[in-house]
């Protein structure tokens, strides 16, 4: 091997050797100077990522990884964990609250105007459902109410009104009867014009019921009704154009003289010789007796009515202490 082969050798060798770190000092030799060769290592290497922002815990984090490892020593690896002041917590807007609904907690109804008073003593209107609130069930509004101001007319049964009628005074009978002038005979017709002559009727008889009873009162009462006409026509007709006029001044007359036996009876009850709850039924008994009239349009059965009625009047007096077939003075 030459001397040059062994010359490059040695060079490769110590290539090597500072490659890995390993220096190399070569004896010194007489009359040349040291020569110097690569410095040795001293601490492993790594290389590390940037610290992660502070964490709502406090904590930032970093990775580093071993790039160099120094042979001669044994370096611990970097710090990849510490505190840190977390930031103040980003505070969220709270969104705004979606605009609120109703909920409807009842039925809504609309109701029309109160009607005039009618015959029963009440007042109706009509209410229409508007709005159906789901799940709630709100009452009808009411759709009748007693006429204001009425203290018997509105009450349910005849004979509840008849002696409520009976304690009334002169001044709230007046005043009963401007809020509702209904007798009871007028509310069995049956058409509105049969009603309003049968009120008309009524109302034209007061100034006799005003006179004392006796023979001033029937007088009037066949000048109102028309049977004393009737009765100064009746001498002259002579063929059957009367018969019409003459019924139906005839059912008139009845019910004058029925109605009379009403008065008769209140006259003792007055007088204090019959009870106001004896005075009641005989009003009602009355009362129906003439509602038999509106059920026939025969005179003879008139007559029948008639008779019936007499006899329960001459009943009613006797048992009050008045001789029968008289009028109460």
């Amino acid at each position: 091997m030459t001397k040059k082969t062994l010359l490059w050798i040695s060079v490769a060798v110590l290539g090597l050797l500072a490659l890995f770190g390993v220096t190399y000092a070569a004896g010194g030799g007489g009359g040349g100077g040291g020569g110097g060769g690569n410095p040795a290592c001293t601490a492993d290497r790594f290389d590390c990522t940037q610290w992660t922002d502070c964490s709502p815990f406090g904590e930032q984090v970093r990775t580093c990884q071993l790039i160099s490892d120094c042979a001669s020593v044994d370096d611990p690896l970097p710090v990849m964990k510490r505190a840190c002041t977390p930031p103040e917590p980003v505070k969220k807007e709270t969104p705004a609250a979606p605009p609120s609904v109703a909920v409807c907690t009842k039925d809504e109804y609309q109701c029309g105007a109160w009607g005039v008073c009618e015959e029963d003593g009440m007042n109706r209107r009509t209410c229409a459902l508007v709005k159906d609130c789901p799940g709630v069930k709100t009452p009808v509004p009411a759709q009748e109410q007693a006429c204001a101001g009425l203290q018997c007319g509105q009450l349910p049964t005849l004979q509840k009104r008849a002696e409520c009628r009976l304690k009334l005074t002169p001044e709230q009978t007046k005043h009963e009867q401007e809020i509702l002038y209904a007798p009871e005979y007028c509310k069995l017709e049956k058409t509105t014009q049969e009603k309003k002559d049968c009120i008309a009727l009524y109302k034209s008889l007061e100034p006799c019921w005003a006179l004392p009873a006796g023979a001033g009162r029937e007088a009037c009462g066949k000048q109102v009704t028309g049977m004393a006409e009737c009765e100064a026509k009746k001498a002259t007709c002579t063929d059957k154009s009367c018969s019409p006029e003459m019924k139906q001044v005839t059912e008139k007359w009845t019910l004058f003289q029925i109605y009379e036996f009403e008065f008769l009876a209140e006259s003792l009850m007055k007088a204090g010789k019959a009870s106001l709850k004896d005075t009641a039924a005989h009003d009602v008994w009355i009362e129906r007796q003439k509602a038999k009239m509106e059920k026939t349009t025969s005179v003879k059965a008139w007559a029948k009515i008639l008779s019936d009625s007499k006899a329960g009047w001459d009943k009613f007096a006797k048992a009050h202490a008045l001789p029968t077939g008289r009028h109460a003075r």
